[in-house]
């Protein structure tokens, strides 16, 4: 829960859309998230990316494809 909150506070002090959020928590304690951003530009997509994978606990961090 507390690192949903960050990752909110992150794309609330940016220019970042956040256009959707899904979570479900595992058997583990842990929880998958997947996030639907507007970004500007692939670097701001790594800027981002990195901020995540700084946040306590984060496992992983990825941009998915269709």
């Amino acid at each position: 829960m507390q690192q949903t909150l960050i990752l909110l506070h992150m794309t609330e002090n940016s220019d970042i859309s956040l256009s959707g959020i899904n979570a479900k928590s595992t058997n583990d304690g842990k929880a998958n998230m997947i996030l639907t951003l507007e970004i500007s530009s692939t670097q701001e997509m790594a800027r981002l990316f990195n901020k995540f994978k700084s946040i306590p606990g984060m496992i992983d961090v990825y941009r998915a494809k269709n």
